[in-house]
């Protein structure tokens, strides 16, 4: 595993910046805890910090579970002061990247990105061409955007070249709803970004876009959830059994979450 625990730090606050273009880094460091001068640091990938305030500056990145392991022991393996508690480090990196659970996450960090999925979609729709122009016209995406994508997708053998022709491979990425991963909380506000776009750019006739509120006993809340994925995957097995050409890339985007406050008793 060749990762540094810089990396995890620098992405969070260019997502950060991304969605908030007045974002300073010194924001960036009181919301993590940490002095200014030491986050210019980081960022420029120098420096290090103890296991101790790593353990708290992931939990400030609401980094899940499996990625708390290992930014702490990204950050136990190098700055460490103990030889014996930088080795056991690197043997608990080795350990966690050898995971099932390890490699389906760092797959869908490396494509987050909303446009990895549209792309390999894109593949099987009529009329698909394989050039990264092709791609970055009908997705609305810079062409160096689209030639790197792409480039990362064969790499990962998600996506293969047959004939001169890329087309999907049968691999399919899912990760579990219940991983508060924030690659994955990144992937959704992205998808929620382009549907606040359709609302004013896409015709209501190419789009559908609804919303409904009730009350509900919490009690009902996995039978909803249960509800909602069975939903989405005979929807998605009736559309893909369709006999007609593919033309076009939709995205389904579901929302069920509280509106109220918990109360606290």
């Amino acid at each position: 595993m060749q990762a540094k625990f810089h990396n995890f730090i620098k992405k969070e606050f260019e997502f950060r910046c991304l969605r908030n273009p007045h974002y300073s880094m010194r924001a960036f460091s009181r919301d993590l805890g940490l002095t200014a001068p030491k986050m210019s640091q980081l960022l420029k990938g120098r420096g290090g910090i103890s296991p101790v305030r790593a353990h708290a500056v992931a939990q400030k990145l609401r980094l899940s579970e499996v990625e708390i392991k290992i930014f702490v022991a990204l950050v136990a393996a190098d700055h460490s002061r103990s030889p014996l508690a930088r080795q056991l480090a690197r043997e608990q990196l080795n350990a966690i990247a050898h995971s099932s659970d390890y490699a389906t996450h760092a797959t869908f960090h490396i494509i987050s990105d909303w446009y990895y999925f549209a792309i390999l979609e894109l593949t099987e729709t009529l009329g698909f061409k394989s050039n990264a122009g092709f791609i970055a016209t009908r997705l609305g995406l810079p062409v160096t955007t689209a030639e790197q994508a792409v480039e990362r997708l064969l790499e990962m053998g998600l996506l293969k070249e047959m004939d001169g022709r890329w087309v999907q491979s049968q691999q399919h990425l899912s990760t579990s709803s219940e991983i508060p991963s924030r690659h994955i909380r990144n992937y959704h506000h992205q998808i929620l970004a382009k549907a606040d776009l359709a609302i004013e750019q896409i015709p209501v006739a190419e789009r559908d876009l609804s919303a409904m509120t009730i009350g509900i006993s919490e009690s009902q809340l996995k039978e909803a959830q249960a509800e909602i994925k069975k939903f989405r995957r005979e929807l998605s097995q009736r559309l893909e059994k369709n006999a007609n050409p593919k033309d076009r890339v939709y995205c389904l985007s579901m929302q069920f979450f509280p509106l109220d406050l918990k109360e606290t008793l």
